[in-house]
């Protein structure tokens, strides 16, 4: 697996006993596709082996998310991926033709989720699977990883779920079982300030009268209990502590291994 992450790149190796990591090279923060790409290239020259089959895992960081609503009339994936284009620049204001798309499979009738990654980042990375001799298996955003392994433990049908990242936090709003938004947001690496964007989102929803059942969060520094109220009949899970402890033998967690627990 490889994971692209703020401020480091890594490459695990996945097996029964959990992610191995094998070697990270550091990155700006601001890094562009292309400082990214270089760091890349050197993990997979130096450590992958023909014929290994590779996933990858982008950080919130690196991705745009929208939400894309139904339309009756569109009729084809190539119309869906049209719309969602168009979608991206009425968010981000920013042509579309930069970036390469995925829309999140629903059922007729409901809203879906798009995310815009770096057209120049996927086209690279297809590259250079091909030179070294590995299988690209998938790309695919945090948030929506996160978010495809537990969506079987949600038992409620209007929640926020949240996966925390390093500086950063992915939000899924869910009403009666469909999308309403999707967001990610500036967060400080402390369950206070975690707390307080629960809270603040919380209290936007309740003003426009969209209250909800659950607020389900991966990720974090971990001293919120496994399930906890939220206020106003709303439940607090945490979601995947066997993970987050495991992570917290040793300090500080490190945001890396927590990418590659949750999705493993």
């Amino acid at each position: 697996m490889l994971i692209l992450g703020r401020t480091q790149v890594g490459l695990f190796r996945l097996g029964a006993n959990g992610p191995q990591e094998m070697q990270r090279v550091v990155i700006p923060a601001e890094a562009t596709p292309a400082s990214l790409l270089i760091a890349l290239a050197e993990l997979l020259r130096q450590n992958a082996s023909a014929r290994c089959r590779l996933q990858v895992l982008i950080s919130s960081h690196l991705v745009r998310f929208m939400l894309v609503p139904w339309r009756e009339e569109i009729a084809s994936p190539r119309e869906l991926l049209s719309f969602a284009q168009f979608c991206f620049e009425q968010v981000y204001v920013e042509e579309p033709h930069n970036w390469s798309f995925s829309v999140s499979p629903e059922a007729k009738g409901r809203a879906r989720i798009a995310a815009a990654t770096s057209a120049e980042l996927i086209s690279g990375l297809q590259e250079l699977s091909k030179e070294t001799g590995c299988r690209l298996l998938g790309v695919q955003p945090y948030l929506t990883a996160v978010f495809n392994r537990f969506c079987r433990n949600l038992a409620d049908q209007s929640f926020l779920f949240i996966a925390v990242e390093q500086g950063r936090v992915g939000v899924l709003r869910a009403r009666d079982g469909q999308w309403q938004s999707v967001q990610t947001l500036a967060c400080a690496d402390t369950d206070n300030a975690l707390a307080e964007l629960i809270a603040r989102e919380q209290q936007l929803l309740e003003l426009r009268d969209e209250a909800i059942q659950a607020v389900y969060v991966h990720g974090g520094a971990g001293s919120f209990p496994e399930q906890t109220s939220a206020g106003n009949g709303c439940v607090l899970h945490r979601l995947g502590q066997e993970d987050q402890q495991a992570d917290q033998q040793a300090e500080p967690v490190d945001p890396m291994l927590v990418m590659a627990r949750a999705v493993h």
